[in-house]
């Protein structure tokens, strides 16, 4: 029998044409479905790959488990029927492990390291130091931006290892030698020079140092008209690139690479190094977003083909709305959609262009929270990969790692991120902030006051998600003046302002926090709601407040701020897109009666410090009305108005709510969770009993203390100013002191 026959006669030709019937319907399913769940564009290629490769095995297969028809012997039927069943449950267990792995591979492949450590091996580095501007310094951006085209020129150069910005902007204005910086940089050679602008001239000095014979190998002087000053920036990278050729395996790419104009026009040119150095002094995120916004798009509309002019512009739209404003959501969607398109257009024009890949990054995160859950996690996790493959490109950029950075926390939780991961990420911007930081402000270009300021805003926050509130404190204390120069904190944006006197009131910095939580509420609501922050972030701000004045003894500031809170129970933010009212929901109700019937009685307690009996058992009985539905609650008012009563010399109605409250507490005592708990339901009845029967008292007492468990009793044993307990305040220092008084003497 030939081969032919013998494939004809084992149906290997029919198993193979139905395979790649299927092969092709699942690559076709794949090209047009996968684009709409985010999945990157290398998913498409691997379904290819793994279809091609199936082919052989599909062969291998149909060869071995051939079925073929015999009536004839009904044991060799049994037998053909069992290698059919075989096949079939093989072929089946085969796919599904297949689509285990592949589903495996999707999940673990954003977290498999791609390298981000800049380890390869060079012929030779160079560092470009900042030219040395002899113009007014209205026309510093001329030199500054020459030594920015020269370090992007050059670092296309795949042998040559080029100092970032970044650490070159250290020794701008530096007093140190030529010699000296070249040790610091580790580098073979540096370019220095000077430019002089004058009648519309330009005059450019330069020179090349080899830092290993300690020569100067080349110098020039360029003078040229100022509209030129593209040319010169030409013939100085050529200049540059032809000295070190005998050192440097330089290609056609290199050189094609290296002469690669960002744009001929020069007015556009200027108007994006403007953008790049337009700010002089620490200004916020959604400022810098405005301001350099229509710098680029005049800068587009001189150079459709610009890439920088679109990555700016995208910067620009995007941190505009940096802090985002809830009334003008429609002009916010039409510039991310703007954005979006700016992206695109910046990667086509050069796709190199580190900006625009970051921003590419960023701008998901933006989109992500609005798509469905369905998708979250596609989106979330094909942006990862970016975001690992952008800083594997550029592993020296600081505005790229602190948007890697930014995009893996904000997405936390849809990438399944740890607590080992927030340390990793905060390992990474407290990297980039310090690094940052050596630079005077003034020299930092845009992108690194972006990244800046995006440390500085999410520094504290993940201090505070690691439950470190002393460095998150200590870190603003020790930085607040880099972009607050006046001391204050008026400067900072709203959200900075929420995570710092959340970081106060935790850290039992009450002063400090009062402080800051006074600057939030002096901004005007409907203001601080167009800023993002919503009616819900306003109302633990005035209930802190009120924690606090209470804490002080500022009982009538308590009570305001009790009051205020109170009344934005229940209130919703402005939320245009949202589909339903949740006012309208029942558990919502339910929640905010909740709410209700907690700053009812926490006015209650207010007033009763205060003296005002009256006054509290007014809020003590509006609590009982409101906690109806929930025991423990209720329990609590009644047990804190039984005992207001009594002050207020009511004592039928005291002793009715106190012998309520006995009986709980008597039944339930067990079920209490920790001293706040005990604090409002067996404390009141200490309280109420130690005027007149200290057997009942100190039994109450006693039983208030054994709710204190040992890090709360550390914490207060080990406290230097025991006034500054927090942020439970008065419950358990109360409780201990009042034992200690009583029961212990």
């Amino acid at each position: 029998m030939s081969l032919y026959e013998e494939l004809s006669r084992r149906k290997v030709f029919k198993s193979l044409g139905v395979y790649a019937g299927v092969a092709f319907v699942t690559m076709q399913l794949a090209a047009d479905l996968f684009p709409y769940l985010y999945l990157p564009d290398w998913t498409v290629t691997l379904i290819i790959i793994l279809a091609i490769l199936g082919f052989p095995i599909t062969f291998l297969l149909s060869w071995k488990y051939d079925i073929k028809k015999d009536d004839s012997n009904s044991g060799a039927n049994q037998i053909k029927i069992e290698k059919y069943l075989t096949r079939k449950v093989f072929f089946t267990a085969t796919g599904f492990i297949l689509m285990i792995i592949g589903a495996a591979f999707w999940f673990i492949y954003p977290f498999i390291s791609l390298g981000i450590a800049d380890d390869r091996s060079y012929d030779a580095s160079i560092a470009i130091l900042y030219m040395d501007n002899i113009s007014s310094e209205e026309q510093s951006y001329f030199s500054d931006g020459l030594t920015i085209e020269l370090i992007n020129r050059l670092s296309r150069i795949e042998n040559l290892k080029v100092s970032p910005r970044i650490d070159v902007a250290v020794f701008k204005d530096s007093p140190s030698s030529i010699s000296e910086m070249a040790k610091k940089l580790e580098v073979d050679y540096i370019v220095d020079g000077s430019v002089k602008i004058f009648d519309k001239n330009l005059r450019v000095n330069i020179s090349l140092f080899d830092m290993n014979s300690n020569e100067v190998i080349w110098t020039d002087e360029y003078n040229d008209k100022l509209i030129d000053i593209l040319k010169v920036q030409d013939l100085i990278a050529t200049k540059v690139v032809s000295k070190l050729s005998k050192k440097l395996n330089i290609t056609e790419i290199d050189l094609l690479a290296t002469g690669k104009k960002a744009t001929e026009n020069l007015e556009a040119y200027n108007l994006i190094q403007k953008s790049y150095q337009f700010f002089k002094e620490p200004i916020t995120l959604n400022k810098v977003g405005e301001a350099i916004e229509p710098l680029a798009e005049k800068a587009i509309e001189l150079d459709s083909t610009y890439s920088e002019a679109y990555a700016i512009a995208a910067l620009g739209k995007r941190f505009k709305w940096w802090i985002p404003n809830k009334k003008a959501i429609v002009q916010e969607n039409a510039d991310k959609e703007k954005a979006l398109e700016y992206i695109d257009l910046a990667i086509k024009y050069n796709n190199k262009n580190r900006i625009a890949k970051a921003m590419k990054v960023l701008m998901p995160q933006w989109n992500i929270g609005e798509v469905s859950n369905a998708n979250q996690i596609f989106a979330a996790r094909s942006t990862m990969i970016d975001a690992k493959m952008l800083i594997q490109e550029f592993p020296n950029d600081l505005f790229c790692k602190s948007m890697y950075v930014y995009f893996s926390h904000e997405m936390g939780k849809i990438l399944g991120l740890d607590e080992e991961d927030i340390k990793q990420q905060l390992s990474d911007l407290l990297f980039v902030y310090n690094k940052l930081e050596k630079i005077d402000f003034k020299y930092n270009e845009i992108t690194e006051i972006m990244a800046s300021m995006i440390a500085f805003e999410h520094i504290p926050k993940l201090y505070a998600e690691l439950n470190e509130p002393e460095n998150m404190i200590d870190f603003i204390k020790n930085n607040k003046n880099n972009f607050c120069q006046d001391g204050t904190y008026e400067c900072l944006t709203i959200y900075m302002l929420k995570m710092i006197s959340e970081g106060y009131y935790t850290g039992y910095d009450y002063e400090e926090s009062l402080k800051v939580i006074n600057s939030i509420l002096s901004i005007n609501e409907d203001e601080l709601v167009a800023l993002g922050f919503g009616l819900g972030d306003l109302r633990r701000s005035y209930y802190r407040h009120a924690m606090m004045n209470m804490k002080l003894g500022n009982y009538n500031l308590a009570i305001k701020g009790f009051k205020t809170a109170l009344s934005l129970v229940g209130e919703q933010a402005i939320c245009e897109p949202c589909e339903f009212n949740f006012s309208e929901r029942e558990e919502e109700q339910r929640d905010n009666e909740w709410w209700q019937g907690q700053y009812n009685r926490r006015l209650g307690l207010a007033n009763t410090l205060k003296g005002d009996y009256s006054e509290a058992s007014k809020y003590y009985s509006q609590a009982l009305e409101l906690n109806q539905d929930n025991e423990k609650s209720l329990i609590k008012s009644s047990c804190s108005y039984g005992y207001v009563q009594a002050l207020a010399n009511n004592n039928d109605i005291s002793m009715q709510n106190i012998k309520e409250c006995e009986e709980w507490v008597a039944n339930n005592y067990l079920s209490i969770d920790d001293s706040y708990d005990a604090y409002e339901t067996i404390w009141p009845l200490y309280l109420y009993y130690s005027d007149f029967n200290s057997e009942k008292a100190n039994k109450y007492l006693s039983l208030t203390y054994d709710y204190i468990n040992t890090d709360e009793m550390e914490e207060y044993k080990n406290s230097s100013n025991k006034e500054r307990m927090g942020p439970k305040f008065f419950y358990y220092r109360d409780v201990i002191e009042a034992y200690e008084n009583n029961i212990i003497q």
